[in-house]
């Protein structure tokens, strides 16, 4: 370990005995660095982490900028908020553009056009994305693109309301990502403000699973809505998901293949459709 790594470790350790600001105890056995305040970039791989509750005014960029591959961003239980910046802003929450092997895990981001998007250039892969809650962001909860990726034991809560022209639609999670697994993910109240709705919309993800996702709203909303959307996607799996509150459930479409099976919906107009293979067990 570098002498910065060991003055890290020493910092972290100091918080976590003297401040008790990691209530997880992965957090507090793995050396990180801590990130005070923001904005933000990180330009080195490596293990970072909240050590607070931090939050931003900006109207554009991202808050946590990653820019540099295999980073780990432990948000320790904190709070990432950019709220003061108010419907119209275009900033992100956590951002990072042709990058790979990112994980952001264990905390929340609030308040922002998309809470977290992360963008492929042409080569991105191996992303992961877990037991984050994206609450109140204002066109996307959690964006992520590129292949072998990981979305999954995340919050996704009160998407929507944005007043700029790149939020119309409202998306709680979104993913370009052939081979990749949307899981276990919870998406409630999705509501837009000018377009469409969707719960998960995966496009061009082939050979993907979307699976064990409850993803509800209180009620139909004035737009458009979709459960999970599936355009330009081949030989994708969904499978145990529960949809309430929709127009349509589950839509293969643009010619998208793949199988369907033990999914339940509730007030859905149209349950499932498009050009998928009903594999059994769906109500």
């Amino acid at each position: 370990m570098t002498s910065f790594g060991l003055r890290t470790w020493a910092l972290t350790a100091t918080l976590v005995v003297a401040g008790g600001l990691y209530a997880s105890a992965e957090v507090s056995r793995e050396p990180c660095i801590p990130i005070l305040r923001v904005p933000r970039t990180i330009r080195y791989p490596g293990h970072y982490c909240l050590v607070r509750d931090v939050s931003t005014d900006i109207l554009s960029g991202a808050a946590i900028k990653i820019d540099a591959d295999d980073v780990v961003l432990d948000l320790g239980g904190r709070i990432l908020d950019g709220s003061a910046a108010g419907p119209a802003t275009e900033a992100v929450g956590i951002g990072a553009a042709g990058r790979s092997n990112i994980t952001i895990r264990n905390g929340s981001v609030s308040g922002f056009l998309a809470g977290i998007q992360l963008t492929d250039q042409g080569a991105s892969h191996g992303h992961t994305v877990e037991g984050v809650t994206a609450e109140r962001n204002t066109s996307r909860g959690i964006e992520a693109e590129g292949a072998s990726l990981r979305i999954r034991g995340n919050h996704v809560r009160q998407t929507g309301g944005s007043t700029s022209p790149l939020g119309s639609r409202a998306f709680g999670i979104l993913v370009r990502a052939p081979e990749s697994v949307v899981l276990d993910n919870e998406i409630t109240g999705t509501t837009g403000s000018g377009s469409f709705v969707y719960g998960i919309l995966a496009t061009g993800s082939d050979a993907s699973t979307i699976e064990g996702n409850r993803i509800e709203n209180r009620a139909l909303t004035s737009f458009y809505s979709f459960g999970i959307l599936l355009p330009f996607s081949f030989d994708v799996l969904v499978a145990n998901n529960r949809i309430t509150r929709f127009n349509e459930g589950v839509n293969f479409s643009s010619n998208s293949t793949g199988r369907y099976r033990d999914n339940l919906t509730a007030g859905v107009l149209q349950p499932y459709s498009g050009t998928g293979i009903d594999a059994g067990n769906n109500q």
